[in-house]
């Protein structure tokens, strides 16, 4: 690979930071010097701005966050932000009842709030989830405050949902995505985690938006990503990184696979491929 690339898409969760969820202070330094170098880094997840935040990354350290899988994309240089629409009330009441059918834990996330809420079966998943991952049995690396019982649609939030996430065990959410609504995007995060919002609202679509406000093509960018959703932003891009601790699908679809999350993969890789002999 040679260095003409000029802008690197960065997922987060268990790409740029450590199964804590914590951005190392190595990844820190890295990512400042990569910028300036001039190189753009963006942000493309599926966490919400807020969320974002307790990865502890200073706003220095990238030039765009492209947020909640696409729906929010901030130019941190300038603080302008494109949005897109969020789902209507009646959508966000059709997804509930989805989640609901599948016995489900659901969050509905906004820009700056995340709202957990399961019925009384997905209470007693979650819970469940929770004990095989203090137990080593189970590994996830999600983001989950602890579930509100939902005795009713209505105390579900309505009002400026961006997304609804479920969930659940890998063989649950294969069959509900198979039943999501052909107007929604529906996306594995995670084998127990799926995004669903609204239809053209997605990681490829916001990078391509980057793409067009700084002149550049897919050509020019490199993508790093661990997860299933990461797999069209891999495609997509000119030249793609795979993290060691990603699906081996993943990996397929890569030119090349760095060290795992927990070892500093991403600062490795930018530090050797754009601050090598500095």
């Amino acid at each position: 690979m040679n260095r003409k690339y000029k802008l690197v898409s960065l997922d987060i969760d268990g790409t740029l930071v450590g199964d804590n969820g914590k951005a190392s202070k190595k990844t820190i330094d890295v990512m400042r010097k990569v910028r300036k170098k001039g190189i753009l880094l963006v942000l493309n997840t599926g966490r919400t701005t807020k969320i974002l935040e307790d990865a502890e990354l200073p706003e220095d350290t990238y030039d765009y966050a492209c947020t909640i899988n696409g729906q929010y994309i901030t130019d941190m240089r300038t603080g302008e932000v494109q949005s897109h629409e969020i789902l209507e009330p009646e959508q966000v009441e059709e997804l509930v009842q989805l989640g609901n059918k599948y016995a489900c834990v659901m969050r509905a996330d906004a820009d700056r709030w995340s709202v957990n809420a399961a019925n009384l079966k997905g209470k007693i998943l979650y819970n469940t989830m929770r004990t095989l991952m203090q137990m080593k049995i189970m590994k996830m690396v999600i983001f989950m405050r602890k579930p509100i019982e939902i005795h009713k649609l209505s105390e579900v939030p309505r009002e400026g949902v961006a997304k609804m996430v479920y969930i659940s065990t890998h063989k649950i959410l294969l069959d509900l995505q198979k039943h999501v609504p052909p107007q929604y995007e529906a996306a594995m995060v995670l084998p127990n985690m799926l995004d669903v919002q609204r239809k053209g609202i997605s990681k490829i679509g916001a990078l391509k938006e980057v793409f067009e406000r700084e002149g550049l093509t897919a050509e020019d960018a490199v993508a790093i990503g661990d997860g299933e959703n990461d797999i069209g932003i891999l495609d997509l891009c000119g030249y793609a990184v795979a993290m060691d601790n990603a699906f081996d699908i993943v990996k397929q679809h890569a030119d090349e696979v760095t060290d795992s999350n927990n070892d500093d993969g991403v600062a490795n890789w930018l530090e050797k491929t754009y601050l090598q002999g500095d």
